[in-house]
């Protein structure tokens, strides 16, 4: 029981406090508290491997590192869960790509969780980074903010789909001013 306190309290700081990186490092910490109470508690592991993710755009190798090594447990540990999947293939995107691998991990955490806007975003980001830009908008990007309309990121990334291709005349511009407005 104690281990699901710290998870809960991993989870809160994640997302209710999310004041940036101190609060992802907190969120990890009582991660780690919940999984040396549990050590097979996978959604501590799928919520620590979210945590990394986050922080791997400061905080670099070490992160991604964390989030693979997480991810890669908690879907060890339970195949089904949605996130670990997602975490997967954000860091299959970067460096060398590995484009089909990417694909595989997003589509999979889609079918797990159908619901899932952080997945439906990344798949967005895939999508547009092979210069699918229809389907990113249409489908993917769109789906999320329906899904879940509070998460700026998603709405960020409908009008940054079309930036590497300069193909912004098809996202309309009151969009684009609720995405930069918040």
């Amino acid at each position: 029981m104690k281990g699901l306190f710290y998870f809960a309290r991993g989870w809160e700081r994640f997302f209710v406090h999310a004041e940036g990186q101190q609060a992802l490092h907190t969120s990890n910490e009582y991660f780690q508290r919940a999984i040396s109470i549990d050590p097979q508690y996978a959604q501590a592991y799928a919520g620590l491997a979210r945590s990394y993710l986050w922080l791997s755009d400061v905080d670099g190798p070490k992160a991604e590192a964390g989030a693979k090594a997480a991810a890669d447990k908690a879907i060890a540990l339970n195949e089904t869960l949605a996130e670990p999947h997602m975490v997967r293939g954000f860091l299959l995107l970067d460096g060398d790509p590995d484009w089909a691998g990417a694909e595989r991990e997003f589509l999979r955490s889609i079918e797990l969780n159908p619901s899932y806007a952080e997945a439906h975003h990344g798949y967005a980001i895939y999508l547009s980074s092979l210069g699918r830009f229809d389907e990113a908008t249409a489908g993917q990007t769109a789906r999320s903010r329906s899904i879940h309309s509070l998460v700026l990121q998603s709405r960020r990334s409908l009008g940054s789909t079309f930036v590497p291709d300069l193909r912004l005349r098809y996202c309309p511009p009151s969009e684009l001013r609720r995405t930069v407005s918040g």
